[in-house]
């Protein structure tokens, strides 16, 4: 398969995803300020059916794919079958990588480290119990705490070693705790911090919440790192924590993470899209502009095999596009607040439909929890 740009030729033999993220369900118990899902249509809050969830593993199977990450647009832990879930991908040899909020965390602990999950990422968005509260509405700051002790703990005693770590979503109004993260990580004998930035939903949302809205918020952002990255050195003779930072101004450097490390997305229904960020619709704004967000699926599992789906010409050249950013970067542009274009995700000034020209992720300005940066990148 082909691409041809400004008189070259791009050319991609056929491949196969190294890790596949499955959405086991779009139902969540916290209510985050911040989250996406309060954008989402009532019509697509549901779990995963076991059926199709088999269905997919023996594709995976037959692919020869041996890694699974667990995210989403909901709280994997709350499917009902969870555990039937995460222990049959255990059991046919999987790597599995889980993502959740760690609310019911400690009711699960004891089956994750026996069953052999081989990473565990919990978000956190504060080390002030009282702060936490108001952003993860519906959240219990203790129960998640305790339950990544428990968790630390008997992963200890059982001799298993899954690598824990915590998401940090950074916003306005919680930057400060970045200077705490160094200490607040090493006390949970957490060794990886990732941190993220919001994406806010409307002009009034972001002016309110990002750390980039403003050249004094970005600077007074670039301080706070300054003296967490100081902070974490300090405290290395006691227990390695690694941080890994978003950047403090908006760059003209891009990357797909999902492209970079060949990773594709299946939605609860079987969709294969390309990401989480174009798996559903919703709204979101930068630098005061609104874009709407479609969309973007390439097939379905239950009709096709996932393989076949990634191999398609239409997903093949979206993939290569956004490994090499062949298009605008409509964030930087200076057009953006008058460019219709811009304003979803449909189409581009460069004839490229669907684009990812605005992709928040595309500039390392927000970050997904994939194995390929938990396992490989960063270790």
């Amino acid at each position: 398969m082909e691409v041809r740009f400004r008189g070259l030729r791009i050319e991609e033999q056929p491949s196969k995803p190294s890790e596949v993220v499955v959405e086991v369900t779009t139902h969540c118990n916290y209510r985050c300020v911040h989250c996406f899902r309060n954008y989402m249509k009532p019509s697509e809050f549901s779990h995963m059916d076991l059926e199709l969830y088999r269905r997919l593993l023996d594709q995976l199977e037959e692919a020869g794919i041996r890694n699974i990450t667990f995210t989403g647009w909901g709280e994997p832990l709350v499917h009902p079958h969870i555990l039937e879930i995460l222990g049959e991908a255990k059991k046919r040899g999987f790597r599995v990588l889980l993502n959740t909020n760690g609310a019911l965390l400690s009711d699960y602990v004891d089956d994750l480290v026996k069953m052999g999950v081989d990473g565990v990422v919990v978000s956190v968005d504060s080390a002030d119990p009282e702060l936490y509260g108001r952003l993860r509405v519906g959240g219990a700051f203790n129960e998640v705490l305790n339950g990544v002790l428990r968790l630390v703990e008997v992963s200890e005693k059982l001799g298993k070693s899954p690598i824990i770590a915590f998401w940090f979503t950074l916003a306005s109004y919680n930057c400060h705790d970045v200077l705490n993260l160094p200490l607040f990580a090493a006390k949970f004998r957490i060794t990886r911090v990732f941190i993220s930035h919001i994406i806010p939903f409307t002009r009034e949302h972001e002016e309110a919440y990002s750390c980039l809205y403003s050249p004094e918020r970005q600077n007074k952002f670039r301080k706070m790192i300054e003296k967490a990255i100081y902070g974490s050195i300090n405290i290395q003779f006691r227990q390695p924590v690694k941080i890994v930072l978003p950047p403090t101004i908006l760059g003209y450097e891009r990357s797909c993470p999902f492209a970079e490390a060949r990773t594709t997305y299946v939605r609860f229904d079987g969709g294969v899209a390309p990401c989480i960020h174009y798996a559903h619709s919703w709204r979101f704004s930068f630098r005061g502009v609104e874009r709407r967000v479609e969309p973007v699926v390439f097939g379905n599992i239950s009709e096709e095999k996932l393989l076949e789906i990634w191999r398609s010409e239409f997903y093949t050249k979206f993939r290569i596009r956004a490994a090499l950013a062949l298009m605008p970067s409509c964030l930087n542009c200076e057009l953006a607040p008058y460019c219709s274009y811009t304003y979803s995700n449909e189409s581009d000034c460069w004839v490229n439909m669907p684009t990812c020209s605005h992709c928040p992720y595309l500039h390392g300005y927000s970050r997904c929890p994939l194995q390929y940066y938990l396992f490989e990148r960063y270790v």
